[in-house]
């Protein structure tokens, strides 16, 4: 009996022995070695710097674009700029196309010989050829002895109208030339109308 006993402590202490070597060979297994542990290091600090060298490169893409953005500010007051002179230099020509325009038959009137103290009259005849109403606003002669008469209301584009001149030759000799100056609003505003002849006593 006693021989039993002392077998069976005998094995138990030899399980518990073997199973600590195996425990120590796996243990023993799974530590890395130096050159191991160094080169796992290593690697794993590359590869926390490869994550950071990222940040320097947004930082140059930022201020590149900040470097454009501030290209395109200085530029865009020189644009607004050229934008306002075009539009200058265009706005007087698209005037100068419209408009009323007065055109005469004739602006000479050349009332022949006559006695002295005779009255002749004249009428001179325009049209309106521009594109908005014709307003004229004065006729006046340069002597008292010319006398012009306007007329009154607008005249349409396409629309005709009359200057009707008296000349009266009361004190009057030899060549005369009078000069009757019309007020519109046309661009330019005043057109010249001559009388001539000549007075006999």
């Amino acid at each position: 009996m006693k021989i039993n006993l002392l077998l069976f402590t005998i094995s138990v202490i030899a399980m518990s022995l073997l199973s600590c070597n195996k425990s120590s060979e796996k243990a023993t297994e799974k530590m890395p070695t130096k050159d191991e542990f160094l080169a796992s290091s290593k690697k794993n600090s590359q590869s926390k710097a490869g994550m950071f060298i990222k940040e320097p490169e947004i930082k140059n893409t930022i201020n590149s674009n900040e470097k454009i953005i501030d290209a395109n500010k200085e530029k865009l007051p020189n644009l607004t700029t050229q934008l306002a002179e075009e539009a200058t230099i265009d706005t007087p020509e698209l005037l100068s196309e419209g408009g009323p325009k007065i055109q005469f038959e004739n602006t000479v009137w050349d009332f022949g010989k006559i006695q002295q103290g005779e009255s002749v009259n004249h009428i001179f005849k325009f049209i309106n050829i521009g594109n908005e109403p014709l307003i004229i606003s004065d006729a006046k002669a340069a002597c008292g002895c010319t006398v012009p008469e306007r007329p009154t209301e607008p005249i349409l584009p396409g629309e005709e109208g009359e200057i009707k001149v008296q000349f009266n030759s009361a004190g009057k000799d030899g060549r005369q030339n009078k000069t009757v100056t019309i007020t519109t609003n046309c661009e330019p505003n005043t057109t010249k109308l001559r009388v001539v002849g000549t007075i006999l006593k």
